[in-house]
Parts: structure tokens; sequence; C-alpha cells
């Protein structure tokens, strides 16, 4: 009866040991079915102007029957195969619409149904937009007065209000913020000091004003 006992306790720990091991191996073989694989990314401008577009361009060398691809940072505009280089040629774009340093990535997945393997690899470039316009000074625009009277009818001050604008080295203008100030009764012309806030910096110039 001890015997039987002893045997089955036997069979229990060899089953366990073996559960483990085989276990281990299996979750070894799981984690090494997904494979790096390599994708050729486009040569584009590392520093682009305001305003200007690139456009991006991956290739991949075809790896199972199935993939799923994805770029950030950029618009994609389609992804095909082409059957004769047997490739994946994704393409996008990037427009810069505000200075700073942009990190564009494309990440493309494939399966081999039949061996249930996964190939995988993410590819990024670094962008830097840049400005080339200079700040020259700053404009009121948009000017309204209100007065503000007294109890006898006379005008005790007057309120402004007023657009301000950036101005820039190649003859434009954009809008960056408001502002509110007084002109006393007496007053015709004021100078008033206007800040401009362009990409975490600030500008202050004097303006003109003429009620």
């Amino acid at each position: 009866m001890h015997k039987g006992r002893d045997i089955m306790k036997r069979i229990a720990i060899i089953i366990t040991i073996f559960s483990i091991l085989f276990g281990s191996t299996i979750g070894v073989s799981a984690a090494s079915d997904l494979k790096d694989i390599e994708v050729l990314l486009s040569d584009t401008a590392t520093v682009v102007k305001l305003g200007e577009t690139i456009d991006l361009t991956a290739t991949t060398l075809k790896h199972g029957s199935y993939y799923a691809d994805n770029w950030d940072s950029a618009i994609k505009s389609v992804t095909e195969f082409d059957s004769i280089s047997e490739t994946y040629i994704s393409r996008a774009s990037f427009t810069a619409e505000k200075p700073g340093i942009y990190h564009i990535s494309y990440t493309i997945t494939m399966t081999a149904g039949n061996s249930d393997t996964t190939f995988s690899k993410t590819v990024e470039r670094t962008i830097e937009v840049i400005d080339p316009r200079t700040v020259i000074g700053a404009d009121l625009k948009d000017l309204k007065i209100t007065p503000i009277y007294k109890a006898d009818g006379s005008i005790s001050t007057y309120i402004a209000y007023g657009t301000i604008y950036a101005l820039w080295s190649d003859n434009t203008s954009t809008l960056n913020s408001s502002v509110y100030f007084f002109f006393s009764p007496n007053e015709t012309t004021k100078d008033i000091d206007v800040t401009l806030h362009i990409n975490d910096q600030q500008y202050t110039y004097m303006v003109t004003v003429t009620r």
C-alpha cells in the first residue's frame, strides 16, 4: 500500500518537472518567433523651413502573407506591394507647420501564417523645422475706442482695444495677440509697449497709436 503511494508521488514529481522544463522551452520558442527585419527609409532633409512639405518612403522586403503598418507624426498616403521586387512600399508626407524638433517613425509588422512567425521593425527620422523669417516689429490694428463718461456728462477717459500683429522680414504680418489700454481726454496720440509671444520667446516693441 505504501509502495503504491510512493510510486504515485514519484510519478507526480516527474510530471511536474517535465511540465516546468517543456513549459519554459515553449515560452522561449514563442518569444523567438518575433524577428527583426530591415526597412529602408528614404533620405530626406533633416532641416525643413516653415510651410514646406517633404515626402517620405519606406521600403520593406516581404515576409509572410499578412502585413500592417503605421506612420507616426506623418500623414500616410498609400502602401503598395511591388510584385517585381517583392517589397512593400509605403509613402507619407510631413508638413512643417510649427518650428521645433519632430520625430517621424514608421512601423511595419508582417506575419507568416504557416509558421506563426512575426517580423517587425520601427525606423525613425528626426526633422528640425525652422522659421527663416525674423521678427522686425509690431503693429496695432482694428482699434476700437470707447469713451467713459462722468456723472456730469463729460468724458473721464477712453478705453481702447486693438489686435497686435507681428511684422516679419519678408513683409508679411501675422496675428499675435490683443491689448487694452486707456487714453486720457486730452490725448490724441499715445506710445504703448506691446509684447509679441512667438515660439516661446518674447519681443517688445513701442507702437504709436492715434485716437
